[in-house]
């Protein structure tokens, strides 16, 4: 679905690494909410308005998408 050679910055990249690592623990699914958490909380000091953008990124480009509120990841 994507190449391998990513295409967003590091922080972008250090949320996607931390929903994905979430979701693994949690049936491969978790709420929109705690995914923005999640994210808040990988290290990176973000905002709220941050993490959000971050997932909005993923989800725009395909590396994660969303059913009835749950973020999921995409196959590779």
């Amino acid at each position: 679905m994507w190449e391998s050679k990513r295409s967003f910055p590091a922080w972008i990249e250090n949320a996607y690494d931390a929903v994905e690592k979430r979701s693994s623990e949690r049936e491969y699914s978790l709420p929109r909410e705690e995914a923005v958490l999640v994210i808040q909380a990988a290290g990176d000091d973000l905002t709220e308005y941050e993490a959000t953008h971050a997932l909005e990124q993923l989800l725009s480009r395909g590396w994660i998408y969303e059913v009835d509120g749950e973020i999921r990841i995409t196959e590779r």
